[in-house]
This record gives C-alpha cells, sequence and structure tokens, in this order.
C-alpha cells in the first residue's frame, strides 16, 4: 500500500483480511527527497476467537456439600477476559466486594453474582447445582457482614462466600453442576463469550 501525501496518513485494514488468529508485522517505508529511505515495523495481534468456558471448580471451608462462608467456586475461561466488562474500571488486579445470591428452584439451587449493593447483577452466568437441597429459600452470602469478594488471576475468577443471610442446608450426595457464562462478559479484543454451557464430569462435592 503506497502512501500518499507528506503529512499524517492511514489506511484501515478488516480483520476478515487475515485468515488466522495470531501475531503479525506491518512495514513502513520512508523515503525522503533525496532517495533516503528508513524502515520501521511494529506487531499487532489479531483474536477474533471467543472465549469459552472451560472449568468450573470449587472448594469447602467447613462441611462438604454445605455452601459456608469461606467456600469458594472458580469459573475458567479458555483466555484472559478483560475485567472491565465485568466491572466497570476494574483492572482484575484487586479484590472485589461482591454479594453471591442462591435460589431454590425445585430440584437445581442456583447461584448468581451480583455488585457490593447487591442488586447489580454481574454478568458472570449462573451455576447450577443440579440439586435442591443446598438452600430451602432464598439465601445471600455478603450481603451482610463478611462480604463475598471476586479475584481475577490469569482466565480464571474466584468467588468466596461472605456470610450467609440464613442457614444452608446439607446436600444429601453429589452432582455434576453446571455454568452458564452470560455473553456481556468479553475477552482483551472485544469478542463476546460464547455461552456454552460447561458441565462437570466428576461427579465431586460441591463445596
Amino acid at each position: 500500500m503506497t502512501a500518499t501525501g507528506t503529512t499524517s496518513w492511514s489506511s484501515g485494514i478488516a480483520a476478515t483480511t487475515f485468515s488466522t488468529d495470531g501475531t503479525y508485522t506491518v512495514f513502513v517505508r520512508a523515503t525522503d527527497t533525496v532517495g533516503n529511505m528508513a524502515t520501521t515495523s511494529t506487531v499487532f495481534v489479531i483474536d477474533k476467537t471467543m472465549p469459552t468456558a472451560t472449568g468450573l471448580t470449587t472448594t469447602n471451608a467447613g462441611t462438604a456439600r454445605r455452601l459456608e462462608m469461606g467456600d469458594t467456586y472458580t469459573l475458567t475461561y479458555s483466555e484472559a477476559v478483560n475485567p472491565t466488562s465485568i466491572i466497570a474500571a476494574w483492572n482484575g488486579a484487586t479484590t472485589q466486594n461482591v454479594v453471591v445470591k442462591v435460589t431454590n428452584s425445585g430440584t437445581n439451587d442456583k447461584l448468581t453474582v451480583y455488585a457490593s449493593n447487591g442488586t447489580t447483577q454481574l454478568p458472570l452466568g449462573t451455576v447450577a447445582l443440579k440439586r435442591g437441597d443446598y438452600v430451602t429459600g432464598a439465601t445471600t452470602f455478603g450481603l451482610t457482614g463478611t462480604a463475598s469478594t471476586l479475584t481475577m488471576s490469569g482466565t480464571s475468577l474466584t468467588i468466596r462466600l461472605g456470610n450467609p443471610s440464613g442457614t444452608p442446608a446439607t446436600a444429601a450426595a453429589a452432582a455434576n453442576a453446571t455454568w452458564t457464562p452470560s455473553a456481556l462478559v468479553t475477552d482483551l479484543a472485544g469478542n463476546a463469550a460464547a455461552t456454552t454451557v460447561y458441565t462437570e464430569n466428576d461427579l465431586d462435592n460441591d463445596f
């Protein structure tokens, strides 16, 4: 591509020009009026692949199969996601106070994450425990007392449960939980996350 004029110049290249994701280099050559040439280059990355859910793990801080303060669950993507797509102005390096809400839905208790005000839902999707005996009614963790927290490490987000609003029950057996991501989360290139459900396959005790 040949530049025109003697001042600033630019040329847009559609992302569809690049057949595969990866690292590319653009070279620029400038020639003065007497024929002296200078060459420079810059590297850029093309990423057109949406992040996908690749992991859901839990840790237990007390009684097995009971949601309690200090329990954690970790959501892992196939690549790093943009923390500002989760919480505005968040850089991913600090711990954020959040509220976890658990709803009792017949045979499938579900966890969702909210901002510290307890009213603004964060786009972390829904974790379904595939059992209906973790709670007997709607329960919050971290709305009062010790807050629930959200941290980021690499491609993973970890939620630690805070103080519960009631006394959770103990699930009678293990089950394979699922995580349905939200398309509102984006990767560092702005690609929206896939909403494909991730399902555990280890039949372990969740929490």
